[in-house]
């Protein structure tokens, strides 16, 4: 327990954190422009300018992410009809939300430099691959300057590019370790020689797999941003949001019910006041507010429904 899995110094890491200049070449986007971009637009189009450098000291390490080509597999590449079949209203809305977002972005770095060779397909695989890779650094922005015996700081206060809250890094190596929610690793930083580094929070067998944590992720945000889903997520939940006019519009699922019937329960939700408790509901291992639960009761229940569905449980 406690023992060091992996070190990395931090110079290796290409951190938002301890840039004191625009990365970003001038021929893909305007240094205004990559200024101006979130937090993941800007490591994206580092990236990118780095793929196209000869002798990058990153080279290696950029030719492993998954960029265009190669890129992951999630929901904002599938078939629209493929996301459809999921029949989650929530998932949909946010991959079109997630599709406009990288459209807007790629706009405005076309805007900054006319010529731009950078597609909107290699700008959303780079995004991706910083969403699904990026750790947080910004606690680490005081700590790496160089410091006295006492602890105080020598020399002038270094200019950050960006404030600590849009700090964020890729970690070559460590972000390839897969995701488990719960896993016992910690990470921490070494400030004497300057490294990050993965430490045992328990003991490991002998041929067990060391995994991290990507955070406290429901499978929706896993699904969405990394491709996959994890069983028995202690974060999981399930977002209402926009059942309603999904089940208005009486897809297949709704159908299967007597003629007739679906219309008298969707009547009974609204008589009863239920719709806005679906349409801004959550459910998850926690629970879910009553009303979502009623609603949700009502819609399901086999046979007719009754008063005792919409009574508190």
């Amino acid at each position: 327990v406690g023992d060091v899995l992996v070190t990395l110094p931090r110079k290796a890491c290409m951190d938002l954190a301890t840039l004191t200049s625009v990365p970003a070449d001038e021929a893909l986007v305007s240094h205004a422009c990559w200024l101006s971009l979130p937090w993941f637009g800007k490591l994206a189009l580092w990236i990118l300018s780095e793929e196209r450098r000869d002798n990058s000291k990153w080279g290696a390490y950029v030719d492993l992410l998954p960029l265009e080509g190669r890129g992951l597999d999630t929901p904002l590449h599938w078939d629209p009809r493929e996301v459809a079949a999921l029949g989650y209203p929530f998932l949909e809305a946010s991959v079109d939300e997630q599709r406009r977002l990288f459209a807007d972005m790629h706009a405005a770095v076309q805007a900054s430099a006319p010529g731009s060779p950078v597609t909107l397909p290699q700008l959303t695989c780079a995004i991706e691959a910083v969403l699904s890779r990026a750790f947080p650094t910004g606690g680490l922005a005081d700590r790496s300057a160089p410091s006295g015996p006492l602890g105080f700081r020598l020399g002038p206060e270094p200019k950050r590019l960006v404030p600590p809250s849009e700090a964020y890094a890729m970690l070559p190596a460590v972000d390839a370790i897969n995701h488990r929610s719960g896993a016992a690793t910690v990470f921490g930083f070494n400030e004497r020689d300057e490294t990050i580094e993965l430490r045992c929070g328990v003991a490991f067998r002998k041929g067990e797999e060391v995994t991290i944590t990507y955070g406290q992720k429901s499978n929706d945000e896993l699904l969405q941003l990394y491709g996959f889903v994890e069983s028995e997520n202690p974060f999981d939940e399930y977002s209402t949001a926009g059942l309603a006019a999904w089940l208005r519009a009486e897809h297949a699922p709704c159908r299967a019910l007597e003629e007739g019937e679906w219309g008298r329960r969707l009547a009974l939700l609204e008589a009863e006041g239920l719709v806005e408790d679906l349409e801004g509901g959550h459910v998850s291992s926690k629970g879910a507010a009553p009303g979502t639960v009623s609603g949700l009761r009502l819609l399901t229940a086999p046979g007719e429904p009754g008063p005792e569905l919409l009574a508190p449980l």
